[in-house]
């Protein structure tokens, strides 16, 4: 397969060191660092590692489409985990944060900088890491993160695990049914990444997670997350709708655009 041209993701990782370093420094020392050097920089080096891109950040180009399908995964993951929180309460996960969890960072006071945190680059980079990461993993292990089947779904759950491990670790997240909306946002994240073969939209559902984790959107819906993703459930259908692949490639010697 061709190496698929996306140089939004590359402006996208140079704002983000620019950002979390300019973090690390003015507002937040522990945070900036976690997310300077092991989601940024560590998805740069995937970035220039990886030669074949299954999943990039674009193939499409329809920016309008992948917003809708990101609203249809959220209100997917909201009815998902209100299925399944009932099991994982029963799940003894206070052993596992017993053992592995430390003290929360404290977080930025800005208003405005805490927004734009969380709302717009540790979405960004997070999602974009664990998904380059789980590109990568199919050319050393041998399975097509396009394909969902039984070994793409045993290395999502794998990364899935490993995600919720870092908000224990790194945040301080001892609660079970948080952590079970941690591992199961990315676990649709990666299932809905390899169906789409791009990850602008997983980006999008991040991104709308933590707005109204933050109460943002809830402010102007005037609902909570839950509720909010009730009463949008005809949006559901946008998540199965896949619009057409944007051919532009980039190739040893020649550059071919639409």
């Amino acid at each position: 397969m061709a190496r698929t041209k996306t140089p939004y993701i590359l402006a996208g990782i140079i704002a983000s060191l620019i950002y979390f370093g300019f973090t690390a420094v003015n507002v937040n020392q522990i945070l900036g660092v976690i997310y300077l050097s092991a989601f940024t920089l560590g998805m740069g080096i995937i970035y220039n590692w990886d030669k074949k891109r299954d999943i990039p950040f674009d193939r499409t180009g329809n920016w309008v489409l992948a917003i809708f399908q990101a609203i249809g995964v959220y209100v997917l993951f909201v009815f998902l985990a209100i299925i399944a929180s009932p099991i994982f309460m029963k799940m003894p996960v206070d052993q596992l944060i017993a053992l592995i969890s430390t003290t929360t960072p404290a977080l930025a006071q800005s208003k405005i900088l805490n927004t734009i945190t969380f709302v717009f680059f540790v979405p960004f980079v997070e999602t974009m890491f664990f998904v380059m990461l789980f590109d990568l993993g199919g050319d050393w292990f041998g399975y097509n993160p396009r394909k969902i089947n039984l070994k793409t779904i045993f290395v999502v759950l794998l990364l899935s695990f490993l995600f919720m491990i870092y908000h224990v670790t790194a945040k301080g997240i001892s609660n079970n049914l948080a952590l079970m909306m941690v591992f199961l946002m990315m676990f649709i994240s990666l299932i809905a990444a390899s169906f789409f073969g791009e990850a602008k939209q997983v980006v999008f559902f991040h991104m709308i997670a933590n707005a109204f984790g933050l109460g943002l959107l809830s402010t102007l819906t005037g609902t909570t997350g839950i509720t909010g993703g009730q009463s949008a459930l005809f949006l559901i259908p946008f998540f199965l709708i896949k619009s057409k692949e944007k051919k532009w490639y980039i190739h040893e010697k020649e550059h071919h655009y639409p």
